[in-house]
């Protein structure tokens, strides 16, 4: 479209991305993504050769933090550090000039997920994905191997327009929600939690791998 902020409400993530895999390269911020002109590498090779899931969790759950762009700091995020800031195109549809910076986890994030393939295990084990719905910030990413013959109804069946108590995304979706009311204070606890709940999923995993 004709949004002016184009360039780096696009770029500014792929920057991110190579700034958090490859911080030795030290990208410039500032060079946005034109499609018709190679402002960033194609692919990069990660500073750190031993990445693991946990590193992919990471960077999905980036909101810039500790950087000039962190959307949890300043005026814009309030007394509690929030750094959800919506939309900026549907204030410059309307003739409002300026915009938010567009992070990794963004504030209408419906799903995430970290893929794995391990050639060297069964078939039965060595593909799986950690799924995350709503938010990846204040989400809790869960495995499925992909031999499973069924995932749980609480995965499968959701509708984004209409609330159920027996839906997972909807459960995740109002702590993020939530979270923003107060977020410099909630966020501890759901990350405390969230650290809770994955360790006891890589560890089954684990356990799981162990006996197959």
């Amino acid at each position: 479209g004709d949004y002016p902020f184009y360039p780096l409400y696009v770029g500014r993530r792929v920057w991110r991305v190579f700034d958090l895999l490859a911080p030795s390269k030290q990208l410039d911020p500032r060079l946005g993504f034109i499609p018709w002109k190679q402002t960033y590498p194609v692919t990069l090779a990660p500073d750190n050769t031993a990445l693991g899931v946990e590193d992919v969790m990471s960077v999905l759950r980036d909101y810039y933090q500790g950087t000039d762009f962190d959307t949890s700091q300043g005026l814009k995020s309030g007394p509690f550090n929030s750094p959800l800031q919506y939309d900026p195109n549907q204030y410059h549809s309307k003739g409002i000039p300026g915009g938010w910076e567009r992070p990794i986890a963004v504030f209408r994030q419906l799903f995430s997920y970290v893929c794995v393939g391990r050639s060297w295990m069964p078939d039965e084990i060595g593909g799986m994905f950690w799924f995350g719905q709503a938010q990846a910030h204040t989400t809790v990413y869960t495995p499925f191997y992909t031999h499973s013959s069924h995932a749980p109804d609480a995965y499968r069946h959701v509708l984004q327009s209409v609330f159920s108590q027996d839906a997972a995304w909807w459960a995740f979706d109002f702590v993020s929600n939530w979270a923003g009311l107060k977020y410099s204070y909630m966020i501890q606890d759901i990350r405390h939690r969230q650290g809770q709940l994955e360790g006891e999923a890589f560890r089954e995993a684990s356990r799981i791998e162990a006996e197959a």
